[in-house]
């Protein structure tokens, strides 16, 4: 692992003596100091734990994501719906305190698209209650949604409203929280969809006064079903085509800016994944390899792009829902899959399609999805850790830490230099750029050599570390670029030409490597 870099105080000589400044002091020295140090393994390359050991100790790359990623509410949408309902009395009459004189059951239905729901669950959302009262005494509300359910607990708000007037209602309102509730859909006799059966009953205030009630005076009550998200879902879902472009980020490749990398063999799987309980069907019209540095992009040319693939439904229920997965294999058999690759893409571009229900409701209304039903595409790249590389350039910057004083110090001559034991059997032309706080660059140090080549066995296997070191001359500009440094990039252009095969990368190879300074001062007091 690199450790974090250091510039160590330029003047520590002057701040020894600091206290005992006299005027016109000059004092001429050689700085030579350990600027930083650590180790370059492979993991550090990529930032990334995409590495497996095999039993022979070289290294296995996979690595896992998915390019198409589909819980339910990106497939299935609950319009936020209001229902508006005005109860009163069938006549007009005398309420004492204390008497239910209002009790009302309606049915209301949902807009869900061309979709016919039974029954769905509530991730999240609720919905938000206004009710306006224009009789002369405060009233009890309670607004009953039989069926909707947690725990078996129908859903049940009581509400004191104030007492109002025709002219000036008095407004009351209230949050409902649906999360956890199951809705069942299916209405009174249990044969419709997409319906929901309210119950709303009114209670006189027991501690106020008689009041004459008449038929006109309505309690308005507004339900307003808001950001309502599913997670669970029985019914007929509806013929739905869902197409997209899509772009990945691989992040792991981003450190790797320009060169060529030989792969010696690919094994990539895409795996069509339908979670929910539903026919489909898909296709996947382009896969593109993008490597946004140097703006190359390779399509995948394989017999799997462009063909209409029928997907059956996933099994099981809840948290035993088991999907069901089309496997399509690419290889450098049967694809462009190494030139793909060799692109050392750090994004990928889908194009894909999927229909649910492309046959109609095949199911009689029995399609099902559940809190762990997802519907996507995702890809598997498992490939041995052997190739080549010419001039593959990798970056990484670094938090710089500095502590000295301009004024008092002068550079004179100097040179950092780098050593190095290298595992690898690659060498590497490694240049320092040194960075400003808005991460522009300042000055760069560009070395007279290379780290040499950790040196195979007839194996191919790099059993013994290669020393070498690179020098990095320095003058006397050098005191204003680390005064104004914030980071430091190392530029390392890796190749493989004192070598030139596909090599195996193994579990311990790593770079051990020392900068220091061999640097000339003038400091002055």
């Amino acid at each position: 692992m690199i450790q974090r870099i250091y510039i160590f105080n330029l003047i520590l000589i002057s701040v020894i003596f600091f206290s005992c400044k006299r005027n016109g002091t000059s004092w001429d020295t050689r700085w030579a100091a350990p600027i930083a140090y650590g180790t370059l393994s492979i993991d550090d390359l990529v930032q990334d734990p995409i590495f497996a050991t095999n039993p022979d100790s070289t290294l296995q790359l996979i690595y896992t994501t998915n390019i198409v990623d589909l819980d339910f509410d990106s497939l299935f949408k609950i319009p936020d719906t209001t229902i508006t309902e005005k109860i009163a009395l069938a006549i007009s009459l005398d309420v004492p305190p204390g008497t239910s004189f209002i009790n009302q059951i309606d049915e209301r239905e949902f807009d869900i698209e061309n979709a016919q729901i039974k029954e769905l669950g509530i991730k999240s959302g609720g919905a938000e209650i206004k009710v306006l009262n224009p009789i002369e005494t405060g009233v009890y509300l309670t607004i009953t949604l039989p069926g909707v359910q947690k725990q078996g607990v129908d859903l049940e708000v009581t509400s004191f409203v104030q007492a109002g007037t025709s002219s000036n209602p008095t407004e009351f309102n209230l949050s409902v929280d649906f999360s956890g509730y199951i809705m069942d859909l299916r209405g009174a006799d249990g044969n419709s969809w997409n319906t929901l059966i309210s119950v709303f009953e009114v209670q006189s205030d027991p501690n106020g006064d008689t009041v004459y009630v008449t038929n006109l005076d309505s309690i308005q009550i507004d339900v307003a079903f808001k950001d309502l998200v599913p997670d669970y879902g029985r019914g007929y879902f509806g013929n739905r085509v869902l197409s997209s472009n899509d772009t990945i980020d691989l992040e792991f490749m981003k450190k790797f800016v320009d060169g060529s990398v030989l792969i010696d063999s690919v094994n990539l799987n895409l795996n069509i994944v339908n979670g929910v309980v539903v026919v489909a069907s898909g296709v996947v019209n382009q896969l593109t390899s993008i490597n946004s540095t140097t703006n190359t992009s390779i399509n995948l040319n394989h017999s799997i792009i462009g063909q209409n693939i029928n997907i059956n439904p996933a099994s099981g229920s809840w948290n035993t829902v088991t999907p069901f997965i089309y496997p399509i294999n690419i290889n450098s058999a049967n694809s462009n899959i190494q030139p793909f690759l060799e692109n050392l893409p750090d994004q990928l571009i889908m194009d894909y399609e999927f229909e649910i229900n492309p046959l109609g409701n095949i199911s009689g209304g029995n399609d099902y999805f559940y809190p762990l039903s997802e519907m996507g595409v995702e890809l598997q790249l498992d490939m041995p850790t052997k190739f080549s590389v010419n001039h593959l350039k990798f970056i990484d910057t670094f938090d710089l830490e500095i502590n000295q004083n301009p004024e008092a110090t002068r550079i004179t001559d100097g040179e950092l230099i780098l050593t190095a034991d290298n595992f690898f059997p690659f060498a590497l032309d490694v240049e320092l750029i040194f960075l400003d706080e808005m991460g522009l660059p300042i000055d760069t140090l560009f070395s007279n050599g290379y780290l040499q080549a950790g040196i195979p066995d007839g194996n191919g296997k790099v059993n013994t570390p290669t020393n070498s070191q690179i020098i990095y001359l320095v003058d006397q500009n050098f005191m204003q670029v680390i005064e104004n440094s914030k980071q430091i990039m190392i530029w390392a252009d890796l190749n493989n030409s004192s070598h030139p095969m596909s090599y195996d990368l193994y579990n311990h190879y790593l770079i051990d490597f020392k900068l220091r300074s061999n640097i000339g001062l003038n400091i002055q007091f």
